[in-house]
């Protein structure tokens, strides 16, 4: 389930509602990243980082790990607070229209509360799971809030039907879904441990979709060949594209099989010169106005994806100022697009980047990581069978 050993050194702590988030000026940068108003206490290395971002309309909502949720008047300006006071900790967000919605965890019960933005009276939505379950899972399908939970022994995923709630759980499994995509008519979920799941409108079950193959190590020497801890989901391009915590990136043409893997360097053993591959651990993936976008932690700067060259560009440059005393983040925990800026939740800063400014491949590049020119490697560690088990 979702608290092994492997996925702890990423999970943020919910606790120490004592510390207060500040409003800073956004920092003189570089082209490419600056901070976009909001920071974290302690440089965001204490129980209260940024977490998720939710867009509605034309405004941020930021949430941290201590449940504090706040909103900004007009895409990252102007952020002030958003009052709670309900009985539970906010882990979950999802938007509906002109409402903010809500999913909690103890300390309080689990519940989903939704308010119209700038009214927020709270009203509960009565999911029928126990109080004492985490709704950790958020998200909404053709319009209707879908939630979900699950623990050792249970689990509990329902949709929104009018005023009451359908079970939506036949064929899921014991886990809850890290990032949730709805594509068309189809809801794609990357859960915590369980690999990625879909749901087509109007079937009466979820499938599972066979795991990708991993690439980092050479053949025959992971400990696992294939990936199961998905935290990024992303269309672009005619293609469904995930993010997995060990590191590997993946493109479904279609939403289907066969699939292909993407990455800057072959596995170290075969050519050590090689820099800047994909994060060690990702974290989240998005597609904004044909731009692929991932990050997570080491590095947090985030990469680019470059169509022609297949290639993930770092964004490191702008990452840190003032000769590298300060950062955006060590790690980054969420991305979303909204109008022409790219927008990220890293553990200090809620950080955004203007797509105009966003890199594309080019010689300089390749001789700054030394990049292999002769991508031949690709045919033997990358095209291989995918998915290795179907």
């Amino acid at each position: 389930m979702r608290m092994t050993l492997l996925l702890l050194p990423v999970f943020v702590l919910l606790c120490s509602c004592s510390e207060s988030v500040t409003a800073v000026p956004v920092a003189t940068q570089v082209p490419g990243w600056r901070t976009a108003g909001l920071e974290a206490p302690q440089r965001g290395e204490g129980d209260t980082q940024w977490t998720k971002l939710q867009v509605i309309g034309e405004r941020i909502v930021a949430l941290n790990s201590s449940g504090g949720m706040w909103i900004s008047s007009g895409y990252s300006s102007g952020w002030k607070t958003v009052p709670w006071s309900v009985n539970g900790t906010v882990v979950g967000l999802a938007a509906m229209h002109d409402t903010l919605c809500v999913s909690t965890m103890k300390p309080g019960k689990g519940c989903v509360q939704c308010a119209k933005v700038d009214e927020w009276n709270w009203k509960d939505q009565h999911v029928p799971m126990p109080d004492s379950m985490a709704i950790d899972g958020l998200g909404s399908f053709k319009g209707k809030l879908v939630a979900f939970t699950a623990d050792v022994t249970s689990k509990y995923a329902f949709i929104q039907d009018g005023s009451g709630w359908t079970d939506y759980s036949q064929g899921f499994p014991r886990d809850v879904p890290f990032r949730l995509l709805e594509v068309g008519d189809t809801l794609w979920a990357g859960t915590w441990e369980s690999g990625l799941w879909y749901r087509v409108w109007g079937e009466a079950s979820w499938k599972h979709q066979p795991e990708a193959a991993r690439t980092l190590f050479m053949p025959g020497t992971a400990y696992v060949d294939t990936t199961f801890a998905i935290r990024g989901v992303a269309w672009h391009r005619g293609s469904l594209w995930v993010a997995d915590w060990g590191g590997e990136t993946t493109e479904m043409p279609g939403g289907k099989a066969p699939y292909i893997a993407a990455r800057n360097c072959p596995p170290q053993s075969v050519d050590s010169s090689c820099l800047r591959d994909l994060p060690v651990n990702l974290l989240t993936m998005i597609s904004w106005k044909d731009r692929l976008i991932a990050a997570g932690f080491f590095g947090s700067s985030g990469h680019v994806f470059d169509d022609s060259s297949r290639h993930w560009i770092p964004l490191e440059d702008s990452w840190c100022w003032n000769n590298y005393a300060d950062c955006g983040g060590t790690r980054t925990y969420d991305l979303v697009g909204l109008g022409d800026t790219v927008y990220a939740a890293t553990n200090r800063f809620i950080m955004k980047f203007p797509l105009s400014e966003l890199p594309k491949m080019s010689p300089a590049l390749e001789a700054r990581y030394h990049w292999p020119t002769d991508t031949s490697w690709k045919n033997k560690y990358l095209y291989v069978k995918n998915p290795p088990h179907q």
